[in-house]
């Protein structure tokens, strides 16, 4: 819960001293969201981990807009505002999507860190007027590789003295809370870092490795999909039906795949390492830390000794530390 606290006071302070002027000048907006999934965190709380990557979100701007009398019965807005009544009535228009993942910003201890997975917003929004209502929605787009727990829209208001909307808190609160979600898919994903020491085992001080390519293939090594590791070295797949799948590393001139371990007789994919994980998928189900740990072989003349000794079978795991 402090973390969240924490999240949106970054992210208003933030994003306020950059998007925002004086009411009296061209104000623009913004608007953020997380996406988590509730089979990774049923208690109702949630990790950076249950952030979920690769979710389509919608967002549309209600045109036209009119305000109704309190007894009105058909309208479009109600009571967007805690502790006041409203209704208003117009035509949600289509503005454009964008797709959750890293962004926003968790504020830490010491220092500000972009939200690795879930996250997805917009800046520079328009406000209808100087003095009036703005109002936005935000819809998940369903690819049926989910069911939405707490509903699939989210309605935003900005106001030139509102103009950050942060959907982060639990239902708890007076505010909507993140998009809950439930996989009806499988998805898989990992990441991809520079494993200096070579033991097999990812680190804090060691580097992730971005924009390396990995390959997702059936049991029989035919190509399904690719994906790229981002900043972080993440990767993942989502809305995979159940069955068997590998994934694999593409290779790259100067490291070598030492994690995971791997046999000398084996036939991978063109251009991967022969270092693979074997997933039998299940639908509704994670499957994490699927990772790929590489050592530089520009590091030293000791990183090309130990890969020869560890290639042929007389170095398995231990690096000197």
């Amino acid at each position: 819960m402090a973390m969240v606290t924490a999240a949106m006071l970054a992210s208003t302070a933030t994003v306020l001293a950059q998007e925002t002027a004086t009411a009296t000048e061209e104000a623009t907006g913004t608007v953020e969201a997380l996406i988590w999934d509730d089979l990774r965190s049923p208690d109702g709380q949630y990790t950076d981990a249950d952030l979920i990557d690769g979710i389509t979100v919608n967002l549309y701007h209600l045109e036209n807009v009119v305000q109704l009398p309190d007894d009105a019965t058909e309208y479009v807005v109600k009571d967007v505002e805690p502790g006041k009544t409203g209704k208003w009535n117009g035509d949600w228009v289509y503005v454009n999507s964008k797709v959750s993942g890293v962004g926003g910003y968790v504020l830490g201890e010491d220092f500000v860190f972009p939200y690795m997975h879930g996250w997805v917003g917009w800046n520079d929004l328009k406000l209808d007027s100087q003095w009036g209502y703005t109002f936005y929605k935000l819809e998940l787009a369903d690819k049926n590789t989910f069911k939405p727990l707490d509903g699939k829209e989210r309605i935003v208001q900005l106001t030139p003295w509102n103009l950050h909307e942060v959907k982060f808190f639990p239902a708890t609160f007076s505010y909507l809370p993140p998009f809950e979600i439930k996989s009806t898919t499988a998805a898989i994903s990992g990441y991809v870092w520079s494993d200096a020491n070579a033991n097999l085992e990812m680190q804090f001080n060691e580097k992730a490795l971005s924009d390396w390519t990995i390959v997702l293939t059936n049991k029989y090594g035919s190509k399904i999909a690719t994906a790229k590791s981002n900043i972080y070295g993440y990767y993942y797949f989502q809305g995979l039906k159940p069955g068997t799948y590998k994934v694999w590393v593409m290779g790259q001139r100067t490291f070598k795949q030492v994690a995971p371990y791997y046999n000398m007789c084996t036939w991978p994919p063109y251009g991967c390492e022969k270092g693979s994980h074997t997933i039998s998928a299940v639908a509704g189900k994670y499957y994490d830390n699927k990772n790929f740990g590489m050592l530089d072989m520009r590091d030293s003349i000791w990183a090309t000794l130990y890969y020869g000794l560890w290639w042929i079978g007389l170095l398995q795991y231990q690096f000197a530390r």
